[in-house]
């Protein structure tokens, strides 16, 4: 029944740590939506919480554990994007504009849904960051070479911080 695998962690603690990093004050910008993956915040676990709330309601966060994409529109759309993990970086990433997941809610619960617009953008963008890959890898090369000074400019602040192991998993 399409949930095969995807048994949820023992992770009452992490997933508490993650809604409670899960800054309020970055859940809303002009996309619609914030979230936050489990490894931006050194919790080696596949889970992400995210905000897509178009309705403006309160308390309305996502959490996702073992999520997995099954099926995705061939169909690419592009669409600026930004990360808490890059501030000052913006670009278009393409990606599928619609996606069916699986994932296991925060009550342990399997389920599988389709993702359409923002919320699969959102869905992807938190997605990435569980496989190691942030939206910048995924910038055109004009784009990229645009934002590169502001990429820079976190690599000598995170230097300056004594942050060097966090630039090897970032970049």
């Amino acid at each position: 029944e399409g949930g095969a695998g995807l048994a949820a962690p023992q992770v009452g603690v992490n997933i508490r740590m993650m809604v409670y990093c899960f800054d309020p004050e970055n859940k809303k910008d002009s996309e619609g939506g914030a979230g936050l993956a489990a490894p931006q915040v050194g919790v080696n676990i596949r889970m992400m919480v995210y905000c897509f709330d178009p309705e403006n309601k309160k308390d309305s966060e996502t959490v996702l554990i073992n999520p997995r994409i099954t099926k995705y529109s061939d169909l690419m759309e592009p669409f600026k994007e930004k990360c808490l993990s890059f501030p000052r970086v913006r670009g278009n990433v393409d990606r599928p504009e619609w996606i069916e997941i699986e994932a296991v809610d925060i009550e342990g619960v399997p389920f599988a849904k389709r993702l359409d617009g923002i919320e699969a953008r959102l869905f992807q963008h938190e997605y990435d960051h569980l496989d190691g890959i942030v939206f910048i890898d995924k910038l055109a090369g004009p784009v990229k070479n645009r934002e590169q000074p502001a990429i820079d400019f976190l690599v000598r602040t995170w230097k300056a911080q004594g942050l060097e192991e966090q630039i090897g998993k970032a970049l």
